[in-house]
């Protein structure tokens, strides 16, 4: 099963989430017990954020408000295709973010035969590098018009990967790659690609900024390919709460916690300013009683 994951419609989100929430982007940290997929987001998500600059709002747009009733409306308008988020309740805030766009491969591929029961193309402007000592060990990379670099990478591992992991291995990837002098091929033949992911976000769950706690968070991508180039668009839709704590009422301090004496003293002012004690009594547990009505004490 295919898996995917989209960075720039989480940060989107958590970027509009911020101004409707009044937080710095620098305050979104790991939650308590946290898995180490939220713990790495935490720590480079600020720097990932960089990127957003390199889309345009006609690709990549984002809303975010306290008030369900908007969320769906404004997911309406922008025809977004997964699924709008439950009620969260009333101290919520839902963010949406979409990414549409369309890109072209620089030099337009061609499909390719080869006998195999899906659909290939292939690409002839093609850059090898190297990353391990097998065969196949090799990144493939495409210009689109852009600019955009295309990585391709056969998979030699067997070992389905999603989420922050597949992140990781990637930059594991990338950490390890070295361009090959002398390519042994030439162009690269690229399977075809029709692909609708639900992405799986629950590693985000609990991320937190100040009180505000990452509740709810889904993610779907539809993605296709072919000699032509590629499209995507990606939906994410983040929830929070902000976790509201009633003031503590401050305890009283118990002067006899276990029947213990206290003392009682008093004192009197004068008008020039004196004060004279008055009586004074440490009280016992035997007279630890109600004293009814104080008038009659007086008579």
């Amino acid at each position: 099963m295919s898996t995917g994951l989209g960075l720039p419609t989480i940060l989107d989100c958590l970027r509009a989430g911020e101004k409707e929430m009044g937080l710095e982007p620098e305050g979104w940290q790991a939650g308590t017990n946290a898995c180490d997929e939220q713990k790495l987001f935490a720590a480079k998500q600020v720097g990932w954020r960089q990127g957003l600059a390199l889309f345009g709002s006609k690709s990549l747009r984002s809303y975010a408000t306290a008030i369900h009733e908007n969320v769906l409306a404004k997911m309406k308008e922008w025809n977004m295709r997964i699924a709008p988020p439950p009620n969260l309740g009333f101290t919520a805030v839902y963010m949406i973010s979409q990414l549409k766009e369309l890109l072209k491969w620089v030099e337009r591929g061609k499909r390719y035969q080869r006998g195999v029961a899906w659909p290939e193309f292939k690409l002839s402007d093609a850059e090898f590098f190297r990353f391990g000592p097998g065969e196949r060990d090799l990144v493939v990379t495409v210009k689109t018009e852009n600019g955009d670099t295309v990585y391709l990478m056969p998979d030699n591992t067997g070992t389905s990967l999603e989420g922050m992991a597949l992140l990781e291995a990637i930059l594991e990837t990338e950490d390890s790659m070295k361009p090959e002098s002398f390519p042994k091929y030439k162009g690269v033949v690229v399977p075809c690609v029709m692909a609708k992911i639900k992405t799986n976000l629950e590693w985000i769950l609990g991320l937190a900024n100040q009180g505000n706690v990452i509740v709810y968070a889904e993610q779907e991508i539809e993605f296709g390919m072919n000699e032509l180039g590629f499209a995507v668009r990606e939906e994410t839709v983040l929830g929070s709460l902000r976790s509201i704590k009633p003031p503590r009422q401050p305890e009283p301090f118990i002067l006899s916690l276990n029947g213990e004496p206290f003392r009682f003293w008093r004192r009197r002012a004068s008008k020039d300013g004196d004060s004279y004690l008055i009586s004074m009594f440490q009280f016992t547990r035997d007279h630890f009683v109600d004293p009814g009505n104080l008038e009659d004490i007086v008579k």
